[in-house]
């Protein structure tokens, strides 16, 4: 697995437009012993979580980017 949301959306004009992903009712995110992944979404999105309280993210060597709001709940947690 390199992305946990994997899709691609294009505008009529073929340019890939931006997602807003919505994750309502999501508290904790665990990302554990994900040697293959790379991203959260590898498209322009953002991402709402407004709920969450914890992040894990353990043994992903090849992560390299996250959307803003699972950042700054790294960051605070820290």
């Amino acid at each position: 697995m390199e992305a946990i949301i994997g899709w691609e959306q294009e505008a009529d004009d073929g340019m890939t437009t931006s997602v807003t992903i919505i994750f309502p009712r999501l508290t904790s995110l665990e990302l554990k012993e994900l040697p293959l992944l790379t991203t959260f979404c590898p498209q322009a999105c953002t991402f709402q979580g407004s709920h969450l309280e914890r992040v894990f993210i353990s043994d992903c060597p090849a992560m390299e980017s996250l959307p803003s709001a699972v950042q700054r709940m790294i960051d605070d947690q820290q």
